[in-house]
């Protein structure tokens, strides 16, 4: 069976819908019958049985950089030799381009929601717009769909609610780095002291980072705070959150992902986990 993954930007994956697909690979059954093709944007070389991994050039820019990846990805499918069995499209705003493949190719597609990129403060009007019309055509091209959040079926119609199946995400026990756990906490300088946890993947405000410093520009007597994230995604929000933690002597900021290990290590000692998303 010949399998294609479409929608995701990274692999080996940072966060988000790349984790998942992630673990579906590494998960998947009888591998000796399935050959996958992961159509990705970014991300180191990778080897894998039964998976090849083909990578898409996508423009830089924060409209342009999805735009061109699906797009690309939609040409390649349609004018490969390959016909694949099956069509995996992650992310409800490769939509139109999955609406296209359903026309112009035979094979099945099954989409998955992630979320609703159109309820992101980061998009303006006209793009939330598109994003709203971008998940109408996704569900008319998925012949079944699948989503993270079960409050989804009840936002399509009783239609599609009845082609949808809530799969949660999860995670694997953890195997904590306790070695590299402690190097990293005596970087932060907080080795044996209470603190407090924010991490995300790519940072950006509907994470709700600035909920939290209102709290602690506020109040004293808190435990420290600990921020984890990639900082590279929304340049304008990072600078505007780096220049008020800079003022606070209670809050430490790690503008960059740590490695699973540590990250769970970072979260078996703090006192509490904050992520306040909007």
């Amino acid at each position: 069976m010949q399998i294609a993954v479409l929608g995701i930007k990274k692999l080996p994956a940072d966060a988000g819908a790349d984790r998942v697909v992630e673990r579906l690979l590494e998960h998947r059954s009888g591998a000796a019958t399935y050959h996958v093709y992961v159509i990705r944007s970014a991300g180191a070389p990778l080897c894998s049985d039964g998976v090849r991994y083909i990578h898409i050039p996508a423009l830089q820019g924060k409209h342009t950089r999805a735009f061109s990846y699906f797009l690309l990805c939609t040409l390649h499918v349609l004018l490969t030799r390959r016909r694949f069995d099956v069509i995996h499209i992650h992310n409800s705003d490769f939509g139109i381009f999955g609406y296209l493949l359903s026309l112009l190719t035979r094979s099945p597609i099954i989409g998955t929601f992630h979320g609703n990129p159109y309820q992101r403060a980061k998009w303006s009007g006209f793009a939330r717009t598109y994003l709203r019309w971008s998940e109408r055509f996704f569900l008319k091209a998925c012949r079944v769909t699948t989503t993270v959040a079960e409050s989804k079926r009840a936002e399509v119609g009783p239609r599609d609610a009845a082609r949808m199946q809530y799969i949660p995400n999860g995670i694997d026990p953890p195997v904590v780095d306790a070695e590299s756990t402690d190097r990293f906490l005596e970087h932060v300088q907080l080795s044996g002291v209470p603190y407090a946890v924010f991490a995300c993947g790519r940072l950006d405000s509907t994470k709700g980072l600035h909920h939290v410093l209102d709290v602690y520009e506020r109040r004293s007597g808190l435990p420290m705070l600990l921020v984890i994230g990639d900082f590279r995604h929304d340049a304008g929000y990072s600078a505007k959150i780096l220049e008020r933690t800079s003022r606070l002597s209670n809050v430490k900021v790690h503008d960059a992902l740590l490695t699973r290990g540590i990250l769970l290590g970072v979260l078996s000692r703090a006192e509490v986990f904050i992520f306040p998303s909007e």
